[in-house]
């Protein structure tokens, strides 16, 4: 796999505001309090499910760009 690989990014949904919203993605890379952000939405959402399906979105989008040489190590 690649130095990004499915396993070490992750999506999360997170509440912006009070109560129940909006809601933005945040992909980071790694686990627990170590881990990096590597990007969050400008964009807010209504709801948790729809933040974190458009935050799937674009981790896909991340991981389809790393190239194939960096799978073989070049």
């Amino acid at each position: 796999m690649s130095a990004r690989d499915e396993a070490g990014l992750r999506v999360e949904a997170e509440r912006t505001g009070d109560g129940e919203g909006p809601w933005i993605w945040a992909i980071y890379q790694g686990t627990g309090e170590t881990a990096s952000l590597l990007k969050r939405s400008d964009v807010t959402y209504p709801s948790p499910d729809a933040a974190k399906r458009v935050g799937d979105k674009v981790r896909a989008g991340m991981l389809s760009v790393v190239p194939a040489s960096d799978e073989d190590g070049g």
